[in-house]
């Protein structure tokens, strides 16, 4: 996990407590990255452009939905829309 403030904390414990693969190490440390760098706030955009970059690094193509899955918005109750 990781949260964003004006320095970057990630919680390497909780990696290796869940048995995290590199894959999605990688992904959290670059979405941390990005908020940082780029100052993007919208977590879809984040994720998005994360997926990006790792394409471009992985000698393979990754899906949205194998980095983060189909239900990743059910962690951010905010950003479900309600008909």
């Amino acid at each position: 996990m990781g949260y964003y403030l004006r320095l970057i904390v990630l919680n390497v414990q909780k990696w290796r407590d869940g048995l995290w693969t590199d894959t999605h190490i990688l992904a959290t440390i670059l979405e941390e990255f990005c908020q940082h760098y780029w100052g993007i706030d919208d977590e879809e955009v984040i994720k998005i452009k994360v997926l990006e970059i790792m394409n471009k690094i992985l000698h393979h193509s990754i899906t949205f939905d194998e980095l983060y899955g189909s239900s990743w918005k059910l962690a951010y109750p905010e950003l479900i829309e309600v008909d």
